[in-house]
């Protein structure tokens, strides 16, 4: 706040600003110096300081030790943090229990496909090799020959399994011609599904009895599908049997 004030010694007049009332000042003409009339301003009394809320520091704390320093208050603690931590929790104990369920469904499908297996078939008897002889109640046979051919019947392409035989008579006596029959790769009969069929001789004739020393070449047909079978050659009720080598799938 602004104001006057009039020079005792030369009466001339001055502007003051506010703030100095009761005090003394010079007159800037003459150089007389006077006191400005008026009260000086009131002195506002200091704020009073708020209190820390900090945790007090132990009495025998001085400012000049760290313990009496300031320190930044304490994080306040998350209130969902527990709840979190539960949440997290479950999942685990979901995710286990998942996994576990899992394992046992798993090793329980693997039992139950073991117990429930088909076994393979058993190790069949031995086999003599094509080109290779085998004796059987006095006759000694060889297949010289076993693979697919095309045969025509009628109007209709059918593909037959042709297995040439050389059949020796070793004794002296007359015996029948063996028993020709069918097997599978590991030597079981299929004569229940492919018969026992003729042998018969290169010159076209059907043999059915050797006479003593006589050696005949001829051949026997099967019609099975494309696999690998055997030959099971019966005489006297000895049994010989020779792994047909043949191709397993048709010529290209």
């Amino acid at each position: 706040m602004t104001g006057t004030a009039r020079c005792p010694g030369c009466g001339f007049e001055l502007a003051l600003g506010g703030g100095l009332a009761g005090m003394t000042i010079e007159c800037p003409k003459c150089g007389a110096v006077f006191e400005v009339p008026g009260e000086p301003p009131a002195v506002e009394p200091a704020a009073a300081p708020v209190p820390s809320t900090r945790p007090a520091r132990p009495d025998d704390a001085s400012p000049e030790t760290p313990e009496a320093w300031d320190l930044p208050d304490a994080p306040t603690a998350d209130p969902r943090a527990p709840m979190r931590d539960e949440k997290q929790t479950q999942f685990h104990i979901a995710v286990a229990i998942a996994v576990v369920t899992l394992v046992a469904a798993v090793s329980l499908l693997l039992a139950w496909r073991w117990k429930t297996r088909t076994p393979g078939p058993a190790p069949g008897p031995p086999m003599t090799a094509v080109n290779e002889d085998v004796e059987a109640g006095g006759v000694r046979c060889r297949v010289t020959h076993a693979d697919w051919r095309e045969t025509l019947s009628g109007t209709v392409r059918q593909r037959v399994l042709d297995v040439q035989l050389r059949v020796v008579n070793l004794g002296e006596s007359p015996v029948a011609m063996p028993l020709v029959m069918l097997g599978d790769r590991w030597g079981r009969s299929l004569a229940a599904d492919f018969g026992t069929p003729v042998f018969t001789a290169s010159d076209g004739h059907t043999v059915t009895e050797l006479k003593p020393g006589e050696t005949v070449e001829g051949h026997v047909v099967f019609q099975p599908r494309l696999g690998e079978y055997c030959l099971i050659v019966t005489t006297d009720g000895q049994t010989a049997r020779i792994r047909l080598e043949t191709r397993t799938s048709p010529t290209p």
